[in-house]
């Protein structure tokens, strides 16, 4: 049985690499398209939240914190930084049962759910808003029943070290940079699923890998909130890459993403059926997207406050407390 399954895994790499050189010509628009993409929307609206978060770890500053608040808070860091942010925040800090807890806290940031998924592709930010927070509130509620408010994390010893900000940027850019690959890649494999199988084939395709092109492809605004809820294949291998110390299985996974999303479903149809709203079908959209991601006011908040936290971290040693640490500026 293994030796078939080798044997099939040789033969699939061969047709990939096969069909990868017979269709160069049509896969360098694609790979054009794609980092256009990465360049336009994921490098923005990613790079600074991944800076922060990485910033409020090396430094010590989420260490401020009453230890009891802490599982709430990085629940809410994980969800305005949007995956894969919050699993390498869970891996990093290396938290027990944080392979319960990463796949729990999965969500697309806000930027991306409202301005792009709610204002571009629906035509509404009422609507994206309302998917965002039916994402957000389903997560919330399978985090608390697994007890996500128990989290506590203790600071063992002072961390000293002034390079903490060369190092937030260095994993910055490795995280984004492995992001954009395996978009790139996905976006190479929907495009050759394209040209072999056929539109319909490749709609289906995206549904399952790549969530950007998937919700792209959506006709309907609850299967936009199913996807978005799910992630997709790319999304799982991305977290997989950043979350080393975390032992996360494909099927614990899925079955959390299912939960999850049947429970956005329903929150986001009571607010449909609340706050009425006009879905515009977008049918005008192929390939994939180039569009500037605008974070807007979150942004300017987010980096006064970790400007204020490394001006903090970098002129003394943290000495855990809030009140004392802020009294040097």
């Amino acid at each position: 049985m293994k030796k078939l399954l080798k044997l099939i895994i040789l033969v699939a790499f061969s047709v990939l690499i096969f069909l990868t050189v017979y269709l160069s010509n049509n896969l360098k628009i694609t790979v054009y398209n794609s980092l256009v993409f990465c360049a336009e929307t994921i490098i923005p609206s990613l790079l600074p939240m991944l800076f922060t978060s990485y910033a409020l770890i090396n430094s010590n500053v989420i260490f401020w914190l009453p230890p009891k608040t802490t599982g709430l808070f990085l629940f809410i860091l994980s969800s305005v930084c949007g995956y894969p942010s919050g699993s390498k925040i869970f891996s990093s800090l290396k938290i027990e049962k944080a392979s319960v807890f990463i796949p729990i806290t999965v969500c697309a940031g806000p930027a991306f759910i409202i301005n792009f998924v709610g204002n571009d592709l629906l035509n509404s930010k009422k609507i994206g808003l309302m998917i965002y927070f039916s994402l957000v509130l389903s997560n919330l509620i399978v985090y608390l029943f697994n007890g996500g408010y128990k989290i506590c994390i203790y600071k063992n010893t002072v961390n000293k070290s002034r390079n903490f900000i060369l190092k937030s940027v260095k994993e910055s850019v490795e995280t984004v940079t492995t992001i954009s690959s395996y978009l790139i890649i996905f976006s190479i494999l929907t495009e050759i699923v394209r040209l072999c199988l056929g539109s319909q084939a490749k709609n289906i395709f995206t549904y399952l890998t790549e969530i950007t092109c998937g919700v792209t492809n959506a006709k309907n605004v609850y299967l936009v909130c199913a996807l978005l809820s799910f992630g997709g294949i790319c999304v799982f291998m991305q977290i997989l890459s950043i979350s080393e110390n975390a032992d996360i299985k494909l099927f614990a996974y899925l079955k959390t993403r299912i939960i999850c999303g049947t429970i956005s479903l329903i929150f986001l149809k009571i607010m449909l059926k609340i706050f009425p709203q006009t879905v515009y079908t977008f049918t005008n959209l192929e390939g994939s997207p180039s569009i500037s991601v605008n974070s807007g006011k979150a942004y300017v908040i987010t980096l006064i406050f970790t400007l204020i936290s490394l001006l903090i971290s970098s002129t003394h040693s943290s000495t855990g407390k809030f009140l004392k640490d802020i009294e040097v500026i």
